[in-house]
């Protein structure tokens, strides 16, 4: 079907989700969710799943962060590319723990809630 219709951004980012999510090849889904970007760079969709992915492929939090602003922008009403901030919050959770031991570092609750809230930035801060 892609063959056929190569361009279709509806087509491309479902072919990315099932490579990403069922395949578990994160290469070819970053190609084709980039392809499904390019073609339709306003589906917030889109530029969550592509977020998402770049975050659990490069941890590159910078990058996924602007996929994650573009997609809340480009929807503001889907709670889909609302939530895609979350997906860094457990990477910012597990720095307060010590992984060797599975036990809490010399950080508080209050360190950790402000590690979370710099890994969502500005946007949601008043909300904790």
């Amino acid at each position: 079907m892609l063959k056929s219709n190569p361009t279709n951004p509806f087509l491309l980012r479902n072919y990315g989700q099932f490579l990403h999510e069922v395949e578990k090849d994160v290469a070819k889904a970053e190609e084709y969710y980039g392809r499904a970007v390019l073609v339709s760079p306003g589906d917030g969709e889109v530029l969550s799943l592509y977020g998402k992915l770049i975050w659990e492929m490069h941890r590159d939090q910078d990058r996924a962060q602007s996929y994650f602003d573009q997609a809340v922008q480009a929807s503001p009403s889907n709670c889909y590319c609302n939530s895609s901030y979350m997906w860094t919050i457990p990477e910012a959770v597990r720095t307060g723990l010590d992984r060797r031991q599975g036990s809490r570092d010399s950080r508080s609750d209050s360190d950790t809630a402000a590690i979370i809230s710099m890994s969502l930035g500005a946007r949601t801060r008043p909300y904790l």
